[in-house]
């Protein structure tokens, strides 16, 4: 895949909201999903991981799950996804509980990972889970979260794929959708 213009090629029209490699790491994402269960975006810092994963689940046909570990990025996402998508987003934390009906949910993992919150879903109610900070993603609570829903296809993102516990990326995602370093940024 080639994501970056070069002298010889002309860089391709940025669809609306989107950078040229946003669209390409959106592509990407989409190539990979056809073959494999899970794929990992890497992108530094600012280069735009929520708007992709909010296009991801915009052009997803079923329903979404986007996982994330901490509260103030819970509702963030939750804000960012329905702008991006014009859909109803609902939160599943805590007190809160999404509708059985919701296309697009933003959950805590320390929430959704508990038996009784994953049986109230069943197993096949979500075909696509997002995993923001994807360096969490070996951690038994999101194992817990990806076994149970297992025929669900799994996009993580993250700034920082290496763990401190050394823990191998590999053994989550089944693939690299692509990776973008803050001068690949800094090119666009």
């Amino acid at each position: 895949m080639t994501l970056f213009a070069t002298a010889e090629t002309e860089r391709p029209p940025e669809a609306p909201g989107l950078r040229y490699y946003q669209q390409e790491a959106v592509d990407s994402v989409f190539e990979k999903l056809k073959e494999d269960r899970s794929t990992l975006v890497v992108m530094a810092t600012g280069l735009g991981k929520t708007v992709l994963f909010c296009e991801v689940a915009k052009r997803w046909p079923g329903k979404v799950l986007v996982l994330a570990h901490r509260d103030e990025l819970l509702s963030q996402t939750r804000s960012t996804l329905e702008k991006a998508t014009g859909e109803w987003v609902e939160l599943e934390q805590g007190m809160w509980k999404a509708g059985d009906q919701t296309r697009l949910v933003v959950g805590s993992v320390q929430t959704i990972y508990q038996q009784a919150r994953l049986e109230r879903f069943g197993a096949e109610h979500f075909s696509l889970i997002i995993i923001d900070e994807a360096h969490h993603a070996p951690a038994p609570t999101y194992r817990k979260v990806m076994d149970f829903f297992a025929n669900a296809k799994v996009l993580g993102v993250t700034a920082t794929p290496d763990r401190a516990d050394e823990k191998a990326m590999g053994a989550i995602f089944d693939s690299v959708a692509c990776v973008l370093d803050i001068e690949d940024g800094a090119e666009g």
